[in-house]
């Protein structure tokens, strides 16, 4: 059987509403958790309407300029709008980015610092799509090296983003006195860090590189600790740290592994209907059947929560 909307039900008084759609578009709540809409019938009546207010197609809205990003182990659907060239949340979710970085990776976390931090990477240039990223969740994929006798040892390279532990297995840790522990910045971003854990150094470890201008640097990190070993500049250096600051404009948090991305939404109208009449004669009423596919082909009811909505667009035709 249909449902009946009054206008009187409307959240906003759309009485004044301007004439044709446009983009950006205003959209007002009339009703929510419809589940009287017979899905045999699936009509929907609109009463008490204003004389000139008429139902109209709804069309495309894009760009689109808001998204949904669902997101493993954190929560589901949080709703990003572009700011600049960032996308951001708001309300519970308000510091929560979405963002091309200094690391030339896009990344996706707390903002200002807050909990959980930075919690996703995905590859893309700065004039990619939200869209066209698919996001990895932070792995260190920790690589151990154990020596515990000074005989001949390959010298060990560093890649950034990564973490190397260099054990001694409870004993010193050698290196052989012409092997060596480099660290090449080989690509020109600004955000090139590595951390570095040691235990049970017999002297501390010397860390070596070139930076992406070819100039040498070498840091000397303590015996036993956790290290974040960064190029700045043309400088290495390196903090005490357990995982890695994130990349600007994140650079407020740190990196944190254990979350996970399922996929990201254009926040669309993927609803759609035909109009059975439309208050052309200033009856009061009109009506509408929503179809039972969604534009982009799924059933209505497949479609996830945030976008199960049905837009209605109503144009001044006086």
């Amino acid at each position: 059987m249909p449902i009946t909307i009054s206008y009187n039900e409307f959240t906003t008084q759309t009485g004044d509403m301007p004439s044709g759609a446009s983009q950006p578009y205003q959209y007002s709540g009339i009703k929510s958790a419809i589940s009287d809409l017979d899905a045999d019938d699936r009509t929907i009546i609109f009463t008490n309407l204003p004389s000139g207010l008429e139902v109209v197609q709804t069309l495309s809205t894009e760009p689109f300029d808001s998204v949904f990003i669902d997101i493993a182990q954190y929560d589901d659907y949080i709703l990003m709008k572009q700011l600049n060239d960032q996308w951001q949340s708001s309300g519970v979710y308000s510091g929560f980015a979405v963002a091309y970085t200094s690391g030339g990776f896009w990344a996706a976390g707390e903002i200002n610092g807050n909990s959980p931090g930075t919690i996703l990477t995905g590859a893309g240039n700065e004039n990619s799509s939200i869209l066209d990223i698919s996001f990895n969740g932070i792995d260190y994929m920790n690589t151990t090296f154990t020596r515990t006798e000074p005989e001949e040892f390959t010298s060990i390279s560093l890649e950034r983003g990564k973490k190397y532990t260099l054990d001694g297995d409870g004993s010193l840790f050698y290196l052989h006195s012409n092997s060596q522990v480099n660290f090449y910045q080989n690509e020109n971003y600004s955000w090139y860090p590595v951390l570095v854990e040691t235990s049970v150094i017999n002297s501390g470890i010397v860390i070596t590189g070139l930076s992406f201008n070819s100039v040498a640097s070498s840091v000397n990190l303590p015996q036993s600790g956790i290290f974040e070993v960064y190029w700045s500049g043309d400088q290495l250096n390196y903090a005490e740290r357990s995982t890695l600051i994130a990349p600007a404009p994140f650079q407020s948090s740190s990196l944190a592994e254990g979350y996970g991305w399922n996929a990201t939404y254009a926040n669309e109208n993927f609803s759609s209907y035909n109009i059975l009449s439309n208050n052309s004669g200033n009856t009061g009423t009109a009506a509408i059947q929503l179809n039972a596919a969604a534009t982009n082909g799924e059933q209505f009811t497949d479609l996830i929560i945030p976008l199960r909505k049905l837009y209605v667009t109503f144009t001044d035709n006086p």
